[in-house]
Parts: structure tokens; sequence; C-alpha cells
């Protein structure tokens, strides 16, 4: 076992703030969507603060992929057997293996047995019905691991305004038509799903990565940061609306990964951390002790993801004889001093498992 945080100057800093800024934006949702669907049975206020908050992260998983795109598309050399290996053991192992494990803690935890047949079925079923739903996204970004041999030709090759005309494409795909035919009831009739849903995200990654300037100046900086601030408001004042429309029921919409408010954070949100990552990179400051913590929670993410609503429900359940959640005291610091704990417990967790080599394969 090595105590050593994991950072050294080479290591891309802004990657490594935007993994940690999505990682602790998913337990946020997580732990804001309790009282979020609870509408009429909380305060107005208090279902304000957990609308506020679950809007502000809703950004999480396209930071994801859009970070996967940045650092994957455009490699300059693909190797096909060593990539397969990789990502077998990276995301199908953990995959199939983290399935077992939460269907055995339904079982231990909620008293809910899974047949072989349904555990099966879940597995088949990948992103659209995993075993715990935060498991979809490993079938996801595996299906994005598998376009790359194709993708990345297109980002190495492309032109800056052939990549653009791609996204307005996706744009067009993903948020437009998809909101003509939901609330306008008009369905236009074309054939895009070839660029439709997460692919876009990928390959924005890579695009932003290299038309965007990673020192924003100061107009860009300032034009980023209202677009994301806007897109936040809309995106909460939406959902009440919606929501009060819908008999108070949540409408979750303006939430979803294509609405267009989280399109416009998605985006603003990933240059203005990647902006923000290379200036403390550029600092004097960057392999001090705050770079080496944050490298190495970059370094767990995946493990503190995979391992956080188990965390989250040992906390909340109130089994290990006191109780934190979004509502044992008001949502407005309730959800984040929440979030920051099952945070900082599911990073010591999957930071010590990867310290045993019988446990490192479960989160790598």
């Amino acid at each position: 076992m090595s105590g050593t945080l994991p950072y050294t100057p080479t290591r891309v800093l802004w990657a490594d703030l935007i993994r940690v800024v999505a990682i602790f934006a998913v337990i946020v949702l997580h732990v804001a969507a309790v009282p979020v669907t609870k509408f009429k049975a909380i305060p107005q206020s208090q279902w304000w603060w957990a609308n506020g908050y679950d809007a502000l992260v809703r950004p999480c998983i396209p930071l994801f992929v859009m970070l996967s795109g940045a650092l994957l598309l455009p490699r300059p050399t693909w190797h096909a057997a060593q990539f397969i290996r990789r990502r077998i053991g990276r995301v199908v192992i953990p995959f199939v293996a983290w399935s077992l494990i939460y269907a055995g803690w339904d079982y231990l935890f909620h008293g809910e047995p899974m047949t072989p047949t349904e555990f099966r079925h879940h597995l088949i079923s990948g992103m659209h019905n995993p075993v715990s739903p935060h498991l979809w996204y490993l079938p996801l970004i595996l299906s994005l691991y598998l376009l790359i041999p194709m993708l990345r030709i297109y980002v190495l090759n492309a032109s800056l305004a052939n990549q653009a005309y791609f996204a307005g494409l996706w744009l067009v795909a993903s948020t437009v038509l998809p909101f003509l035919k939901t609330y306008l009831g008009v369905t236009i009739g074309v054939y895009l799903d070839p660029v439709f849903g997460y692919v876009g995200y990928f390959v924005l990654g890579a695009t932003l990565s290299h038309a965007v300037f990673s020192r924003l100046s100061t107009p860009w900086l300032r034009s980023c940061s209202i677009a994301f601030l806007c897109g936040l408001a809309i995106t909460a004042v939406g959902t009440y609306m919606l929501t009060v429309r819908n008999n108070g029921n949540l409408d979750e919409y303006w939430y979803t990964h294509f609405s267009p408010t989280v399109v416009v954070m998605s985006l603003s949100a990933f240059v203005l951390l990647r902006h923000l990552g290379v200036w403390w990179q550029d600092g004097s400051t960057a392999t001090g002790l705050p770079g080496r913590l944050l490298a190495f929670a970059s370094k767990v993410s995946f493990g503190t993801y995979l391992v956080h609503m188990i965390v989250l429900e040992l906390l909340t359940s109130g089994a290990l004889g006191f109780t934190l959640g979004p509502r044992v005291f008001h949502p407005a610091l309730a959800i984040p001093v929440s979030s920051l704990v099952v945070f900082l417990v599911s990073l010591a967790v999957a930071g010590s498992m990867q310290q045993f080599r019988l446990l490192r394969w479960l989160v790598p």
C-alpha cells in the first residue's frame, strides 16, 4: 500500500477539476432528489432550495461525457487490442461486479431478492434498466468508447466549420425536435439518429478543448458565466411552472440532459472549469497540497461514483445510529452538508479499496 497522493506536475489539472466537480455534482443531485419530489409535502421555500440545487448540478453527466471526448478523441494513435483490454477492465468488469454488489445490497438492506433471470435482464438492459439507477452511466460510456475508432478520425480531420455544423445538427436532433414534439405537438419527420444523444456531448468535448482558448478573455468569461446563470434560472423556474401544471408531480423536462438550458449550462461549465483549471495549474500553488488533493480525488472519482449510493443510503437510513440527509434540517444547508459528507466518505472508501490488489479492480 502507498500513502502518497498521486500528483505530478504533468497532470492535466483542468481535467482533474472537471472530473471532481462532476462527481460531487452527481452526489448533490442524488441527495436533492428526495425533497425535490415532495412538492406538496414540504414548504415551498424548502422545495425551491432543493429545486435550485438540483438544477445547478444537472450538467454533471454531460461534463463527464465531454471530458472523455476531450481526452480520448484527439489522440493521434489508437491501438485496438490495448483499447479493448483497458475498457473491458475499466467498464465491463466493474459494471457486472457492481451490479452483483447492488443486487446483494438490495437483498440484505432492503429485503428485495433478485432472481438470476431478473439479474440477467438488468445486465442485458444496460443503461435502460440497471440493477441500481446510477449504474446506467457505465453502459453509456462503453457505448461511446465503441464509437471512438470512427469519431477520432472525424475529430482529427474535420475542419472547425464542419464540427460546428455537426454541433448544430446535434442540437436540432437532440433538443429542438423533441421540444417541438413534446410542447408544440409538431413532429418533423427527418432521420437524424446518428447525431442524436450523448454522442454530441462526446464530440463537443473534443471540439471545445481544441477550438476555445484554455484561458478565456474577460468578455468570454463574463458571457459564459451569464449564460450559465441564465440557464440555471430558466431550468429552476421552468421546472416549477411545469410541476405546478402537472398537479404537483415533478416534471423533469428542464432537468434532462438535452433540454436547451442544460445544454447551455453544460457547455458553459465545461469551458469555465477548464479555464479555472488551467489558471490554477499556471499558478504557483498548483503543486501544493490542494493540487495533490484534487489529483487524488480525481484518481478515485470513478470508484466514488460506484460506491456513493451505498454510503448515501447508510447515512440517510439511520442504520449507523444517526441520520444525515436532505430533510434532517433545512435543505438550504442539509443538501450541501449531506452531499459533502457522502462525497468525503465515498472518496475515502474508494481510495482505501484502491490500495488493495484484491479490491482495486472494483474501483479502477
